[in-house]
């Protein structure tokens, strides 16, 4: 069964902006947290769904958000390497 981990990295991130959504509306933070949670699993099923950005990473973004998933097909699935909002200019990140 193909699964999605969550680098500490993207956990950290995932923090950040729901801590972020939070402070202006608690219902958007909680969607956001659950689209995030349900794209990590989406992408375990169908792990080849988004395009090759930079050295075999994907991206992916989280349906009805303004959010994507950076992530990489690893073994027993994806590994969920960083979150950030779609403005956010995430390639100067490791």
């Amino acid at each position: 069964m193909s699964r999605a981990s969550w680098a500490a990295l993207a956990r950290i991130d995932l923090a950040r902006i729901d801590d972020f959504n939070a402070r202006h509306d608690l219902d958007y933070a909680d969607s956001v947290g659950r689209a995030a949670i349900a794209a990590g699993n989406f992408l375990a099923d169908f792990p080849a769904a988004g395009p090759v950005v930079d050295r075999g990473e994907r991206k992916w973004r989280v349906p009805e958000t303004d959010y994507i998933l950076i992530y990489r097909i690893v073994p027993h699935g994806v590994e969920i390497l960083r979150a950030f909002h779609a403005r956010e200019n995430w390639r100067k990140y490791p």
